[in-house]
């Protein structure tokens, strides 16, 4: 009897032994798929997240995409009012565009604006045709009078500071003179060559505005701004192109009063009278209620601005049609955002009556 209960009792053992081998098992693979199951589960919520994300910034990118086609569709239908372009019509005035975008029915969060390039200064302007070997003169006396209050600000520069950028200016676009610098401190390839990294000139016309950045002289401060001195880069624009004698493009550097900021119209005025823009850009927004009170269309509309009877802006440096802008649509959704900016040409549709925009350049973001 002793010796029955004692297999028992070794054998109930022996399955106890095995119970505890297969329990340690089963916890062992347990232990190896919970972290397992656990980085599967992240990353299917991971990806759940990256999909809604997805989705949810191309509807951003959709809906900036709509903004854009509004905004041009807005200046198509301005042309067929008026032939002339300011800042008091609707395609330049945010509330007006706000209107548009409910009315419309787009989501709370498109905002959309325009810009009138030919508010700007050309930069492709500054070097007249057909080779770019010479200063454009007109555009040369621009250029002096628009850098040199902010070039003076910066007490950093050298004295002769503009004249030296504007120099490496012409320099960095002129053609087929690379042997030849403009003034005594102008700039062409073999000055570039010489720094790290070499790169060089472009001898063209300059194609993004941020090119200028490569051109001697032309600091980061100067070209951003440093508190409390303005940039210079929100009052240039390498758009501008237009058909000249047989067809040739050539950048007729015209700018339109009537959408240019101050900097710019204190640049167009001559020599001794630059004060007076301030006048001319408050006589141009002055409002009675919601409504402008000044008509801005006629070639000489500045000389009504008080004090301004005498000024004298000559008549080859402005225009009051403008044909290129810069168009932004931004759409945000929470945190999420999608930019779209898009550079376009209001001209002719085929032989109708009708216009359309061509687009020039993008750019998303």
């Amino acid at each position: 009897m002793m010796a029955s209960s004692d297999r028992k009792s070794g054998t109930m053992g022996i399955l106890a032994d095995r119970r505890g081998v297969v329990l340690l098992m089963v916890l062992a693979v347990i232990a190896l798929l919970v972290p397992l199951v656990l980085e599967s589960g992240r990353r299917v919520f991971a990806w759940g997240v990256a999909t809604q994300s997805t989705v949810r910034h191309s509807q951003l990118a959709w809906t900036a995409r709509a903004g854009v086609q509004a905004a041009m569709a807005i200046l198509v239908e301005d042309r067929q009012k008026s032939e002339t372009d300011s800042l008091q019509e609707d395609w330049a005035r945010e509330d007006k565009l706000s209107q548009l975008v409910a009315e419309l029915g787009y989501p709370e969060g498109l905002s959309i604006s325009i810009t009138d390039c030919l508010g700007k200064l050309q930069v492709n302007a500054l070097v007249a045709p057909p080779h770019g070997k010479a200063f454009n003169p007109d555009q040369l006396d621009l250029w002096d009078r628009f850098l040199r209050p902010v070039v003076s600000a910066h007490e950093d520069m050298p004295t002769n500071a503009t004249t030296d950028i504007i120099n490496a200016l012409k320099d960095w676009m002129d053609s087929q003179d690379d042997d030849a610098i403009t003034g005594l401190n102008g700039a062409e390839t073999y000055y570039y060559q010489d720094l790290s990294p070499p790169y060089r000139a472009r001898n063209g016309t300059i194609r993004e505005k941020d090119e200028l950045l490569l051109v001697k002289g032309i600091t980061p401060g100067l070209y951003h701004g440093v508190d409390p001195i303005p940039a210079i880069e929100p009052f240039i624009t390498v758009f501008g192109v237009g058909a000249g004698a047989g067809g040739k493009l050539e950048y007729p550097g015209k700018i339109n009063l009537s959408t240019a900021a101050f900097p710019v119209i204190r640049a167009l005025i001559s020599a001794g009278s630059e004060d007076l823009a301030e006048n001319i850009v408050t006589f141009r927004e002055e409002k009675a209620g919601d409504e402008f009170v000044n008509d801005v269309t006629a070639p000489t509309w500045y000389k009504n601005a008080p004090g301004c009877a005498e000024v004298d802006i000559k008549a080859d440096l402005v225009t009051q049609v403008s044909d290129t802008f810069r168009i932004e649509s931004v759409a945000t959704v929470g945190d999420a955002r999608s930019s779209l900016v898009v550079w376009v040409r209001r001209e002719k549709a085929g032989e109708g009556d009708g216009y359309t925009c061509r687009v020039l350049a993008w750019k998303a973001s």
